[in-house]
């Protein structure tokens, strides 16, 4: 899934990983399903070999070698 803030939209962070990157909720554009997960913009910093540029030009993140998964919460 695309990570980068900006495809996302009504951000609320509230929540750290036990890594201290930020948590968010958040909406994707478009969507009215709410998802909790990271940004790529702050993982970029964290964990750059995480990054994955995608042919949109939007980043992801690889969850898996932050220890995360991304999880939509509710539609």
């Amino acid at each position: 899934m695309i990570s980068d803030r900006r495809a996302k939209t009504k951000h609320r962070g509230d929540r750290q990983t036990s890594s201290g990157l930020p948590l968010y909720e958040f909406r994707y554009r478009g969507s009215n399903a709410v998802y909790r997960g990271v940004m790529a913009q702050n993982a970029l910093d964290h964990t750059p070999a995480a990054m994955i540029e995608r042919p949109s030009g939007y980043l992801a993140v690889d969850d898996g070698m932050l220890g995360l998964a991304s999880e939509r919460l509710r539609w």
